[in-house]
């Protein structure tokens, strides 16, 4: 089947995006059945979508991305100034959090935060250090708040300060780099 390389998307977030605190949140959605074809036109459309919010409304957009390196060679994180890289405290996490530094830099994004996600001590935060390029990583520490969170969908909660401090620190660090860019 064909697809439009180019669809209309201005009037997406109006249609679809959820506000709250003047921040909009938009679900992309993902891939649900084995076997269920290209994702082609569904790249298409992000591609298309990213450049819409970031070049001509010049809004801010923070992206969740599936984990690993898929959206690098799709497009979907072209016109993207920075890349939060979490990463666990483990060979596997590091692994492929070297290969998106690598990746990102060669499509042309230069600054990246690399985020140690799940540390409990300094010998996790030694380990996410020796990762080349990481620069001065973040650390969120292991939150068992969090984990109970994540195991009942729509339950909240107040973090653990500490947790809660990390969380500040990383999202002044995003916010001077935003303004930083404007």
């Amino acid at each position: 089947s064909y697809f439009k390389l180019n669809p209309k998307v201005n009037d997406i977030p109006e249609k679809y995006a959820i506000e709250k605190n003047g921040m909009k949140l938009l679900v992309m959605g993902t891939i649900n059945t084995g076997g269920s074809g290209c994702a082609c036109s569904i790249n298409s459309f992000i591609r298309q979508l990213l450049r819409h919010l970031i070049l001509e409304n010049e809004d801010v957009v923070i992206m969740d991305m599936e984990a690993g390196i898929e959206h690098l060679g799709r497009g979907t994180s072209d016109h993207v100034d920075c890349f939060c890289i979490v990463t666990e405290p483990n060979i596997t996490g590091l692994t492929t959090a070297r290969r998106i530094v690598k990746l990102s830099n060669d499509v042309g994004i230069k600054y990246h935060i690399v985020i140690g996600n799940k540390i409990l001590n300094d010998t996790d935060k030694n380990f996410i250090r020796t990762m080349e390029n990481a620069g001065e990583p973040a650390y969120i520490p292991f939150s068992l708040r969090i984990l109970e969170m994540s195991r009942n969908p729509g339950k909240t909660g107040k973090l653990e300060p500490e947790t809660e401090e990390a969380i500040k620190n990383l999202v002044n660090r995003l916010e001077t780099r935003i303004k930083g860019n404007n």
